[in-house]
């Protein structure tokens, strides 16, 4: 996996009860960009869209709480939405100053964060454009799942259905101990069946370090899950995302399915759909177009 840019600069930014790991690169004067993580990943996810945009933007990106270097919370319920929404936008204050904007990418958990960032009204306001990249607003996707089932439309109940299954691993994590004892080291080789995609590009994932990285990681991040799954934040409004909108779809991601995000037009005033041939972590396996298509939506809509 490439790594993040050696000029990049790193420091610590306290957000709430916990000392964010941020990353930037590229020159502070130009517009910004701000990545954003999922699990089990960390900042380094985004190294190669990271490097190549450097030179244009002034990229930042930051491990989420308690991932990371980022340290992590005694909070309880540190992991709801909420408290992470806050932490983003701290992390805009310290890189872009307290009336600053960025362009949000997110992938994953940072796809589904920045949903609840963009439709949140005070929060959108820092938002020039937002990337969505293989994660769905989690309020949304509990209503339509509810809606495919009750509408009776074989096509719509089997695209829930469809999600549902590719969605099991998900429910695994609300059985006590389950993941603990499947991130044990002698279990951690079931992970690339269980968590990863056959054709990542994941390198050395099978050596020692590697994997105890990732299955430290894991552990500390379970909490997006089990906080915020089964109490998602509330419906958006029609048109509640007022920022404009590119939804980059993996075709053939194993664990969200292209229709999850059929009723975002609902919802997001501005949005513009580009499916690529690839599976979850795209950003990975197809890292240049993605860093073009975020370049050629900035450059149109930015």
């Amino acid at each position: 996996m490439e790594d993040i840019a050696l000029n990049a600069t790193h420091r610590f930014v306290a957000s709430q009860d916990v000392e964010l790991y941020v990353k930037e690169a590229g020159d502070p004067a130009k517009p910004g960009i701000l990545f954003l993580h999922g699990f089990p990943d960390d900042h380094q996810v985004w190294a190669s869209q990271f490097n190549s945009l450097s030179k244009d933007y002034h990229v930042i990106c930051f491990d989420t709480r308690g991932v990371g270097k980022s340290s992590p919370s005694k909070q309880k319920k540190a992991y709801r939405i909420n408290k992470i929404l806050k932490d983003i936008d701290t992390v805009i204050s310290a890189t872009r100053g307290s009336e600053g904007k960025v362009h949000l990418v997110g992938h994953d958990w940072g796809s589904v964060l920045g949903w609840s960032y963009v439709f949140d009204p005070i929060y959108q306001q820092r938002v020039l454009t937002w990337t969505s990249i293989s994660g769905p607003p989690l309020g949304i996707v509990w209503q339509k799942a509810r809606d495919d089932f009750m509408s009776l439309s074989p096509r719509r109940v089997t695209d829930a259905l469809s999600q549902l299954m590719h969605s099991w691993y998900i429910y695994s994590m609300f059985i006590p101990g389950f993941w603990e004892k499947l991130m044990m080291p002698t279990s951690s080789l079931w992970l690339r069946p269980v968590v990863y995609e056959l054709d990542m590009q994941l390198g050395d994932f099978f050596d020692s370090e590697s994997r105890a990285t990732y299955t430290g990681r894991m552990k500390k991040a379970l909490g997006l899950y089990r906080e915020n799954v089964f109490n998602p934040p509330k419906m958006p409004e029609p048109n509640s995302c007022r920022v404009p909108t590119q939804l980059i779809v993996a075709k053939h991601d194993k664990f969200i399915r292209p229709a999850i995000f059929d009723s975002l037009d609902n919802f997001v005033v501005d949005i513009t759909k580009k499916q690529v041939n690839a599976g979850h972590w795209v950003q990975l396996s197809n890292a240049e177009k993605v860093s073009k298509e975020i370049r050629e939506f900035i450059g149109i809509k930015g």
